[in-house]
């Protein structure tokens, strides 16, 4: 009877730490995919101001009728969209509290994060490096767009 209480303790034990150690690693699983949501949300901070500047430059080159300046605001369009959409699709990570704000406090390009979705550590993980990549390549069209609308002037 003791071996038996002994194995079942053991049994116990050995499942405690296996859950715990689980725990631990999608701890530090989610705080790396906050921290690269939070870098996400940095590049996404910076392409604010370049934004709004593609918007403007928008405006100018449709009262252009040239093919290059219809080109230049094809592309501002696109990458518009593009950065409208990973706004909308950016979620948040579990236990994650941030304020996407910029430098005077105003809210800007206002989104909402979508709530956590249900997936494991690992998976989150995976979508805030997809979601880092996309704004990442998002900006650099965003100033390759900027770079030729101005051309088009």
């Amino acid at each position: 009877m003791h071996t038996r209480s002994l194995t079942a303790t053991f049994i116990a034990f050995s499942l405690l730490i296996a859950c715990t150690g689980k725990d631990s690693q999608d701890e530090a699983t989610l705080k790396e995919a906050g921290e690269i949501h939070l870098q996400a949300a940095t590049i996404q901070e910076s392409l604010e101001s370049r934004m709004d500047s593609l918007a403007a430059l928008k405006s100018q080159l449709t009262l252009l009728k040239t093919p290059g300046a219809s080109a230049a605001a094809f592309a501002i369009d696109s990458v518009t969209k593009r950065f409208e959409d990973w706004e909308e699709n950016l979620v948040e990570v579990p236990g994650l509290a941030h304020k996407h704000d910029n430098a005077e406090g105003e809210k800007h390009h206002h989104h909402d994060h979508k709530p956590a979705p249900d997936v494991t550590a690992s998976e989150m993980l995976d979508i805030q490096n997809e979601l880092k990549t996309n704004i990442g390549q998002i900006s650099a069209d965003a100033k390759t767009a900027l770079k030729n609308g101005r051309r088009a002037l």
